[in-house]
């Protein structure tokens, strides 16, 4: 049975624009190794950030924005993201932008799993880390 010993964590790459122009992309790693520890290999995962945004951020009733955050609080995928459809080179790293509330990126970066605070604007901005991912979710609510 193949399984992960030191190498047991996902390896996330920082988003970067697909080499066959499939858009945003962000690459899964795993190490497997069979009962002695020797390597089999590495298995890896390619998942799109624009099809995140399409289909699993997309804003409900009252949410204003919906936002995917790395560990050190920059925003890796959000609705209404003006760069999805962005022309770049192929196989060029993204440039993340920190997200917009203070409070929320010292909360990510401090290993806070979870918050809750009100923007400037009176809006409410909720996070959850989404274990075992390296990311945050955050939603942020109109205030009425």
């Amino acid at each position: 049975m193949a399984a992960a010993r030191a190498g047991e964590a996902l390896s996330w790459s920082d988003p970067y624009l697909d080499l066959l122009g499939q858009g945003r992309l962000i690459t899964c790693n795993r190490a497997l190794f069979d009962a002695e520890g020797g390597l089999l290999g590495v298995a890896s995962l390619d998942l799109s950030l624009d099809a995140v945004v399409r289909r699993d951020l997309g804003p409900g009733e009252g949410v204003r924005r919906a936002s995917l955050l790395d560990a050190a609080g920059r925003v890796v995928a959000e609705t209404g993201d003006a760069d999805a459809d962005a022309p770049g080179e192929s196989g060029q790293e993204l440039e993340l932008r920190p997200y917009a509330h203070a409070a929320v990126v010292d909360g990510v970066r401090g290993g806070a799993s979870t918050g809750l605070v009100t923007a400037p604007d009176g809006s409410l901005v909720a996070w959850q880390r989404l274990a075992p991912l390296p990311w945050t979710l955050a939603i942020e609510v109109a205030p009425d």
